[in-house]
């Protein structure tokens, strides 16, 4: 099974800085799950959930689609992420059977990312053959955002997460070729800093708890919003979403010990999972594990 993740420079080697972000990226996801599955789900907890699902997830699709390269065949690398998605659902499932076919068919923890992640690939391959301006890709990627957005499906084959965070994989892909990196570092942090501080303040001050859409989970049907209006509201998510991630991203540091695991990235995107519920399933809250450490 092929389980490294490799990041590769537009000049084909590998970029430690790259690295970073992508480890930078799988630790704010364990976090996440740690405070889904273990927090207490007070106030403070529900303002990181809905910031970290703000922006974890579009990054590292973005990041992604960087990654991806629509010129190679795509059916060895998407049989391989199968095959994993295929190989875990199935621990998944018999750890925890499916209590109606809406479980069965929706993807165990995590493995809805290998599920959508074939079909990215699959489309801009395909596009790639017959649409070579990447600009209407983006433009193609929202429009279908929209439109599955009035579909009423949710979990099921990962459909919502799919086409929510679909813009995100094009929009990354279309970065190939572009100096993104220099350009991150060339960014003033402390101006990011701020940014991103002024954000998390009008987050706890004025917390809108919109984890309905952040996560990409729901139908418009779900929406806490007007129906007419709830397309104007997922592109606003896509806007603010692409803002605080491009801002947090200029804040990734250029790390050594992040960047020595960034080839281990997906196995521990598969494998996190299992110790968080096990400690979930005994009762273990991180209000205890914050007591007995301090």
């Amino acid at each position: 099974m092929y389980m490294k993740s490799y990041s590769m420079a537009s000049n084909g080697k590998r970029d430690a800085y790259l690295d970073s972000v992508k480890m930078a990226l799988i630790y704010g996801v364990i976090l996440f799950h740690c405070i889904m599955r273990l927090g207490n789900h007070n106030s403070t907890d529900v303002i990181a959930i809905d910031f970290l699902s703000l922006i974890l997830m579009p990054l590292f699709v973005m990041v992604s689609g960087y990654f991806s390269n629509p010129d190679k065949s795509v059916r060895k690398s998407c049989l391989g992420i199968f095959s994993a998605f295929i190989l875990f659902q199935i621990i998944w499932r018999i750890m925890s059977p499916p209590s109606s076919l809406k479980a069965l068919l929706s993807p165990a923890p995590t493995l809805w990312y290998l599920l959508s992640l074939c079909f990215w690939r699959v489309f801009i391959h395909e596009m790639n053959k017959y649409i070579k301006k990447k600009w209407i890709w983006l433009a193609l990627s929202l429009v279908i955002m929209i439109i599955a957005g009035f579909i009423p499906l949710s979990r099921e084959c990962s459909f919502q997460r799919t086409f929510a965070l679909f813009p995100f994989f094009v929009l990354g892909n279309m970065m190939r070729g572009t100096d993104v990196v220099c350009w991150m570092k060339s960014q003033n942090k402390y101006l990011c800093g701020m940014i991103l501080l002024a954000f998390m303040m009008a987050l706890f001050f004025h917390h809108p708890n919109y984890y309905w859409l952040n996560s990409g989970l729901s139908s418009f049907y779900a929406y806490h919003c007007d129906f007419a209006l709830a397309p104007f509201v997922k592109i606003g998510w896509f806007l603010l979403a692409l803002f605080i991630g491009t801002v947090c991203l200029c804040l990734i540091p250029d790390s050594k010990i992040l960047s020595s695991q960034g080839d281990k990235t997906l196995t521990v995107y598969l494998f996190h999972m299992f110790p968080i519920v096990f400690m979930e399933k005994m009762g273990v809250h991180i209000d205890h594990i914050l007591y007995q450490w301090f």
